[in-house]
């Protein structure tokens, strides 16, 4: 009984969090090109849900384990736009919230910064 119990008050602190955010780029499983630095610029843009407060300023993060940071950007149609240094090496995942109401979230997206191939493959 207490398992279901703690089971279900976990169920209901994960569904405080609201999605007022979108992330619209980069998309899932996209795989950005690394520079000469082993890095990217990764052009981050956010839609909103709802409407929120402009002035309010937009905090990501990178991947789970890292702290959140203050998004150097600018609305430009109804939409956050930023631009991230990343490092090459794997996945990784952004998420974005708003610095005064942290409850207010997007979507976690995966995405990688490395080598892009494109063309025909040899058999």
């Amino acid at each position: 009984m207490a398992v279901l119990f703690s089971t279900f008050i976990g169920y209901i602190q994960a569904e405080k969090t609201e999605l007022t955010y979108r992330i619209i780029s980069p998309v899932e499983h996209q795989v950005i090109q690394r520079d000469s630095a082993n890095t990217a610029w990764v052009e981050m843009k956010v839609a909103t849900a709802s409407p929120v407060s402009k002035s309010v300023p937009i905090e990501y993060r990178l991947n789970k384990n890292t702290p959140w940071e203050i998004a150097n950007g600018e609305w430009k149609d109804e939409r956050f736009v930023a631009r991230l240094r990343v490092r090459a090496g794997g996945w990784h995942t952004l998420e974005v919230r708003d610095s005064r109401t942290p409850d207010h979230r997007s979507q976690v997206v995966q995405f990688g910064v490395g080598e892009v191939f494109v063309g025909e493959r040899e058999a």
